[in-house]
């Protein structure tokens, strides 16, 4: 495995596709007009939190990779932990940064979100409710976006928020009881759900594109490992 390919696993960038289809979910939520330059500063903010997140848990977990996960990029030393270290804050704070500079009305859900992925990370390990945890951190993606975009938040979009939280919740926790075979296509499945989602909402534009996210996001974890 090479630099790149490590960085890769370690952002977790084979699943990032299902943070692209959550942000359009998100739109849709706020009523807005679809906009392909705000659709993409939002992609960039939430794959900021996203890989950001996924390089602190891999940081938390250092010295039990080391023990029974020794050939993961950094026990391994393929990259260093003080590197690992260092663009973990750039990415959180990036993200931070460029949510509250773009759309200053959706920081505190942008806080909270950080909240969400840096408690989870640091106390994940044998904690009952780290996967409410995860799964509380991909709702607050549509309601980041749905703030963002000075809609008004509404019933369905706490609903439809704690839909998507029940789902990622549920696989975190088969992902944790169970072996890897098909976790990457339940992961995957955020998309399929989005597009559900996206068709109750009579956004059938958006949903064929979520739909084109759920098998890219396939292809991508047949070349980068997610997990």
């Amino acid at each position: 495995m090479n630099l790149l390919s490590s960085l890769f696993f370690l952002a977790r960038i084979s699943n990032s596709p299902t943070v692209l289809s959550n942000v359009l979910v998100g739109l849709a939520l706020s009523g807005k007009d679809f906009h392909l330059q705000e659709y993409l500063l939002l992609s960039l903010i939430f794959i900021l939190f996203y890989v950001g997140g996924m390089f602190l848990n891999d940081c938390c977990d250092y010295r039990e990779d080391c023990r029974v996960r020794p050939e993961r990029p950094l026990p391994s030393g393929k990259i260093q932990l003080g590197v690992a270290r260092v663009l973990t804050c750039l990415l959180l704070f990036s993200a931070i940064w460029l949510l509250g500079w773009s759309y200053p009305q959706a920081l505190p859900f942008g806080l909270l979100l950080l909240f969400c992925i840096t408690l989870y990370d640091f106390w994940h390990k044998k904690n009952p409710l780290a996967p409410l945890l995860m799964g509380g951190c991909r709702a607050l993606v549509y309601l980041s976006t749905v703030a963002a975009l000075q809609a008004p938040l509404l019933l369905i979009h706490l609903l439809f928020s704690l839909t998507l939280a029940c789902y990622v919740s549920g696989l975190s926790q088969a992902a944790r009881i169970r072996d890897g075979r098909y976790i990457g296509t339940l992961v995957a499945g955020i998309c399929l759900l989005d597009m559900g989602i996206l068709c109750y909402l009579n956004r059938w534009d958006l949903a064929f594109s979520a739909l084109a996210l759920f098998f890219l996001t396939l292809f991508f974890q047949r070349v980068v490992p997610g997990h």
